[in-house]
């Protein structure tokens, strides 16, 4: 049997090793000139490192957890107090009541069993609402890589009801990027880059692909590990087209554009205590990044809110993070420390064409649509195909992997 991997993200990656353990012929076509997908490691000074995209460790008992024991590495829990940036102040929830009183609300919708819709929504209804709060809101949604108008609160309760991994979440102390350099070396004859496919034909006795200068591939089945936004684009032409039920899911789950921008100081000027910033006007989420050598602030910007970063230098960009930060804290350490500034859009980014998959109000059910096979020809994974609850991360996006290769191997 031969099987054809389309992506060189984590999930095809580890696919590939798994097919390679049991002997079966394989090969990865991967669209960049890199593995890893969004697990993207920039390296600076020789001796730094920042994460341009996945960063954060779930669940002490996954694969990624797993993988990183195996590569001796050694993680570093998320300690620490959440600011909250509420009527031009910096205050932690239990000081003002009724950012207490959202804050609440937003961990209890993980219980939440009403009428779909939407999460500005949802807050909109509440009694106590303001616009003071919108910005928390946005903070929340901006986790899940939304914003709130997009964010369907009972598919969102659903999934977090399906999470299995615990509450605990890490740094790494070493770089994402030896995660999928693990299992890329582990396959590396196997990987060919700069392969766009654009076409796949499945209705014959095998399914060709075919990248964009018109070459193609043979093999018996083909695995579909290529990120949401791709699908979306419809970047990747079907023959047949897929079933109406597959193109709905791909519809129907959410993903929207992102960028993350870190920031570098000379010194650590903030709260000793701080691990996140909620609520900013430009960027709604500000992360202290712990694992890296030199005091850092990572700010997450998802949504609409990335229309205002694009098309801007490094100096623009360092100085509206900047602006921001000295307003939230009311000084200007922000401006008069601040060294290096990194960012990355993922929306731009012509490989992914989005960040990562979230739940609307309509897409109940659509990770199973999505994941299902075709014709026992072609399979799909991902995080987006996730239906463990654990969409959206590495480890979730690995869980997929295995499921392909248990569906290819033991069925």
């Amino acid at each position: 049997m031969k099987i054809n991997i389309i992506g060189a993200g984590i999930s095809g990656l580890y696919t590939g090793y798994l097919l390679s353990k049991a002997n079966i012929d394989f090969e990865i076509f991967e669209a960049s000139d890199r593995s890893g997908g969004r697990i993207n490691t920039w390296h600076y000074n020789n001796e730094h490192f920042v994460e341009l995209g996945a960063e954060v460790v779930y669940a002490p008992k996954s694969l990624l957890i797993k993988t990183l024991k195996k590569l001796g590495d050694s993680i570093e829990p998320l300690n620490g107090e959440n600011y909250y940036a509420y009527q031009q102040q910096l205050v932690k929830r239990q000081d003002v009541p009724i950012v207490e009183r959202l804050i609440q609300d937003l961990y209890d919708l993980e219980d939440y069993t009403g009428e779909e819709m939407s999460l500005f929504a949802y807050f909109q209804q509440q009694e106590y609402y303001s616009s003071d709060l919108t910005n928390l809101v946005e903070a929340y949604a901006c986790e899940y890589g939304t914003t709130a108008e997009k964010l369907g609160v009972k598919n969102l309760a659903m999934e977090e009801s399906a999470w299995s991994g615990g509450d605990e979440e890490y740094f790494s102390l070493l770089p994402m990027q030896r995660v999928s350099d693990y299992y890329k070396n582990k396959v590396k004859d196997k990987i060919r880059y700069n392969k766009v496919i654009k076409h796949i034909s499945y209705s014959g006795d095998n399914v060709q692909i075919t990248d964009d200068q018109g070459n193609e591939y043979v093999s018996d089945k083909a695995i579909i590990s290529v990120n949401l936004g791709i699908l979306k684009a419809g970047d990747i032409n079907f023959d047949p087209v897929l079933p109406n039920k597959k193109k709905q899911a791909i519809k129907n789950i959410g993903i929207d554009v992102g960028m993350k921008v870190i920031l570098i100081f000379s010194e650590k000027w903030w709260p000793y205590d701080l691990l996140t910033i909620e609520g900013g006007k430009s960027c709604y989420e500000f992360l202290a990044t712990k694992s890296y050598n030199l005091p850092t602030l990572t700010g997450f910007v998802m949504g609409d809110k990335v229309k205002i970063f694009q098309g801007m230098n490094d100096k623009q960009l360092r100085d509206l993070m900047c602006t921001e930060l000295n307003n939230i804290f009311g000084h200007n350490k922000a401006s008069e420390t601040m060294t290096h500034v990194f960012s990355k859009n993922w929306g731009d980014d012509i490989y992914h064409k989005g960040a990562y998959s979230f739940p609307t109000p309509d897409s109940a059910g659509m990770r199973n649509i999505l994941a299902e096979p075709v014709g026992d020809k072609l399979f799909f994974m991902g995080e987006a195909c996730n239906i463990n609850g654990h969409a959206a991360t590495i480890h979730g996006a690995m869980e997929t992997a295995e499921t392909v290769f248990k569906n290819l191997v033991y069925k």
